[in-house]
């Protein structure tokens, strides 16, 4: 078949080059300028060039050997399959680019400071928890901006966040002012519709129920034996007694005793040590129950010998994990999100101990005496993280109108 190629409309296509070009497809208008096909360039117009990389793919052949001589059609077929390589790497890197792009721009959202302030609040926030189940997590794909201008910003932006039941999306919203950051909105949507949760409410400490009867305050305990007479502490001549020989002033009141004409008798009270009638009784039942055997005596070091003793409590891997690197506070921030609350306390309040300067203890702590309803004490250590310099918990306390030294 004679080459026709580059003579224009007059040029005879070959059977062999009729189909898609993906050189063209994928490289648009580059692969139109070096193939003479300037109409590719038509992908800068608005509208038609969204749809120009698909009709450059369609008659991107018949139009590349119109427009431009080529020695054979094995000629052509080499430097088109050229493009189509060329335009798949440029496709790869465009999509590592654009991947990259993103992953940067999340990680930029997730080391803001209205952010870390949403997540911690939304872990150890019990109704959430109750929606959701706990742990709560933080999903990757998050919606919105964070922008900053000098010393002022805004964000606007939400998270995705997955418990243990269900999945939720945190909506917050916080501006900038000074360097120092204000939560202006803050609140949990769960999934499939329900009631939006404010997570900068303030929680209120529970209160007992109406109808909850108060319990009364319990006795005293009371004397093995009754006070002594009033009228013998009256006359001034009543003795008190105590230990070994109050037992023998007990017999003395038992046995008559001659006493000598026109003495005033005396009245002896016996007061008995505390907890001395318990020490008699247990005495008693000893004495009782007879001498303890050498054949009894060695049953029982046998029983103690191989008694079964108890499974060590099992721990998770997660948990191996922390103790083996004793990392208390990412196991203080893990008893939060279980809901251990106290627990967390103990954790943290040895960590900072430890480590007196580290202000993410104190926030931590905070955040478990908060949700314990123990606010003065979370504001406390607040404080202390806000002096010790986070900026995350500074903001927080400037929107609670907390004044921090």
């Amino acid at each position: 078949m004679e080459n026709t190629s580059g003579q224009g409309k007059q040029a005879v296509i070959p059977v062999e080059l009729k189909g898609w070009n993906w050189g063209a497809f994928l490289m648009s208008w580059i692969w139109g300028v070096f193939n003479k096909t300037y109409i590719s360039l038509l992908v800068f117009v608005p509208f038609v060039g969204i749809f120009m990389p698909f009709v450059l793919g369609f008659k991107g052949n018949a139009w590349a050997w119109r427009n431009k001589k080529w020695d054979s059609i094995e000629h052509f077929r080499r430097v088109q399959r050229k493009w189509t390589m060329w335009g798949v790497i440029m496709l790869i890197f465009s999509l590592v680019a654009v991947v990259g792009a993103v992953f940067f721009v999340f990680e930029a959202l997730k080391s803001s400071e209205p952010y870390v302030m949403a997540i911690d609040k939304v872990q150890v926030n019990r109704e959430v928890q109750n929606i959701i189940g706990a742990p709560i997590k933080p999903g990757w794909w998050m919606v919105g901006n964070v922008s900053t201008e000098g010393t002022g910003g805004k964000a606007d932006f939400s998270i995705p966040v997955e418990g243990s039941k269900k999945k939720g999306t945190i909506s917050i919203k916080a501006t900038k002012e000074l360097n120092k950051w204000k939560i202006e909105q803050l609140f949990f949507l769960p999934e499939n519709g329900g009631a939006a949760i404010n997570l900068l409410k303030v929680p209120q400490p529970t209160q007992p129920s109406p109808g909850q009867a108060k319990q009364p305050p319990a006795e005293a305990p009371h004397m093995d034996t009754p006070p002594p007479d009033k009228e013998a502490m009256q006359s001034g001549k009543n003795t008190t007694i105590t230990g070994a020989a109050a037992v023998k002033a007990a017999k003395d009141t038992v046995t008559e005793k001659k006493v000598a004409p026109g003495a005033a008798p005396v009245i002896a009270t016996v007061v008995p040590q505390p907890g001395r009638a318990a020490i008699t009784e247990k005495k008693q039942a000893v004495t009782e129950s007879g001498p303890t055997t050498k054949k009894q005596q060695t049953a029982s070091k046998s029983k103690k010998k191989y008694a079964k003793k108890p499974a060590p409590k099992r721990q998770s891997p997660y948990d191996k994990a922390m103790a083996k690197k004793k990392m208390p506070t990412d196991i203080g921030r893990a008893k939060i999100t279980a809901g251990d609350y106290q627990g967390a306390i103990n954790t943290l309040s040895a960590a900072i101990a430890k480590y007196p300067e580290e202000s993410i203890n104190y926030r931590l702590r905070g955040n478990a005496y908060d949700n314990l309803g123990k606010r003065d004490q979370a504001i406390a250590d607040w404080k202390k993280a806000a002096v010790l310099g986070d900026t995350t918990i500074q903001s927080y306390l400037v929107f609670l109108q907390v004044d921090w030294p």
